[in-house]
């Protein structure tokens, strides 16, 4: 993982509010046996890499491994289109998350949260 993912993981932007589902992944291509069973539309997902701690994503039931197929019914087709989906939704909502787990189709709730992010200090 990238030194960039670290630090927005832990600490996120400085000095300003930062709105999470508290996992890291990476875009994948969908088992096509996988799709086809399901009926899945979509042909991506987004892979769980890393999970935030009692942040949003673990509440919700989500393991690393898992992947991620959508968020409100909005296709998790990669970490930045994600990222770009949980800024225009709402926090402390209920919002249902589907997901691949092995191959299992999954549904859980997550609520997203806002976090104060303190301002660095510079030495």
């Amino acid at each position: 993982m990238s030194k960039f993912w670290r630090h927005f993981l832990s600490d996120g932007c400085s000095g300003r509010v930062q709105r999470c589902l508290g996992l890291y992944g990476r875009g994948i291509t969908l088992n096509g046996k996988v799709r086809q069973h399901y009926d899945l539309e979509q042909n991506r997902g987004l892979i769980v890499q890393l999970i935030t701690p009692e942040g949003p994503a673990e509440q919700a039931g989500l393991f690393e491994g898992d992947i991620l197929l959508t968020l409100a019914d909005h296709p998790a087709l990669n970490l930045t289109g994600l990222h770009d989906l949980i800024i225009e939704l709402p926090v402390g909502i209920p919002l249902r998350i589907t997901f691949l787990r092995g191959s299992r189709l999954l549904e859980r709730w997550a609520i997203l949260n806002d976090w104060a992010v303190p301002a660095s200090r510079k030495p």
